[in-house]
């Protein structure tokens, strides 16, 4: 398993590949279409993973899909973001999938040979999600490296993260995080560090 990062956008987004087996997942592919297929090469793609629907996880994902004849997989609450502009905006920025999308299946969804435990996250956004493959979890704007996601934006709940991050002191601590800004991390070093899962 091999995991690459690119960071994409006026935002900042990391967008990841997980490969495995000359497959991958595109994960978040937030802007900068191009630069992603030349991380990409020769791999086979096998579909566009989102944890939420905010605009700058989501601005490559036509062209990606236009490109790769891929499945793109969502929560279905975050739907609404990804289909109407002023839901997923932010200091005039926005984006919109025009792409027919799938939904996730709890809690496992296989994609090809990859087999993703989804976990629903709501708080940043009502259909936020974990992604987790094998050691590592793709965390989106849930949680960061000392820090969480904001809660103010279309369909954030302050009480619905709360509930999010008790359930992840549930986890298996040594879960490596790779979120959706900055660092990678583990859960470990959040539990112990990070003031909001203390």
């Amino acid at each position: 398993m091999e995991i690459k990062k690119i960071v994409v956008g006026f935002f900042e987004t990391n967008c990841y590949l997980l490969i495995e087996n000359g497959h991958c997942l595109i994960i978040d592919p937030g802007k900068k279409a191009d630069r992603i297929i030349a991380q990409i090469n020769d791999l086979c793609v096998d579909g566009i993973c989102l944890t939420h629907g905010h605009f700058d996880h989501i601005g490559a994902v036509d062209e990606l899909a236009e490109h790769y004849g891929c499945d793109i997989y969502i929560d279905h609450e975050d739907e609404k973001l990804i289909r109407n502009c002023p839901y997923n905006q932010m200091n005039g920025y926005t984006g919109k999938i025009w792409h027919d999308v799938k939904n996730y299946q709890y809690d496992i969804t296989k994609i090809n040979d990859f087999s993703l435990k989804v976990i629903k996250a709501s708080g940043h956004t009502d259909g936020s999600v974990l992604l987790i493959y094998k050691n590592v979890m793709f965390a989106g704007d849930v949680i960061f490296k000392g820090s969480i996601g904001r809660c103010d934006l279309y369909s954030g709940n302050d009480a619905k993260m709360h509930q999010s991050l008790k359930m992840i002191k549930q986890l298996d601590p040594d879960l490596v995080i790779y979120s959706g800004h900055g660092d990678d991390s583990r859960l470990a070093d959040e539990l112990a560090y990070n003031y909001y899962l203390r």
